[in-house]
């Protein structure tokens, strides 16, 4: 009988240790599920962190490009202004040339077309006074 309680004892004692053995089995596989999962969520945060930080430096950069963009264009503009202001003096200027050109072959024109009134009124007037002469 003490040999049939000692076998009883060593059963219970094995099936408490194999109970154990599952039991710690379980507990270090929780473990590592728990470990893998907060490993998971830290490699999610690092990669989240890292793509609102290029984000935020994507922006930045368009930003400044935006920035030279504007400076250039308001460059551009200032240029262009300056380039048609000087256009418009030049064409004002040739235009002024052209109508005092005009102006003066106008007068030419008219002081030569007195002249020769007057130079065919004074042959006919030497012809009439060679006639009455």
């Amino acid at each position: 009988m003490v040999q049939q309680k000692s076998k009883m004892e060593m059963e219970e004692l094995k099936k408490k240790q194999q109970f154990e053995k599952k039991e710690e089995e379980k507990l270090s596989r929780d473990h590592e599920e728990a470990f893998r999962r907060v490993m998971e969520e830290y490699i999610k945060r690092e990669k989240e962190t890292k793509t609102q930080e290029m984000v935020r430096l994507m922006e930045k950069r368009r930003e400044e490009e935006e920035e030279k963009r504007n400076a250039l264009q308001g460059k551009l503009d200032k240029v262009t202004q300056m380039l048609e202001d000087h256009v418009r003096r030049a064409m004002e200027k040739n235009i002024q040339k052209e109508r005092e050109e005009n102006e003066k072959k106008e007068r030419e024109k008219e002081f030569r077309q007195i002249q020769k009134e007057q130079a065919e009124a004074g042959n006919e007037e030497r012809h009439f006074s060679e006639k009455a002469g």
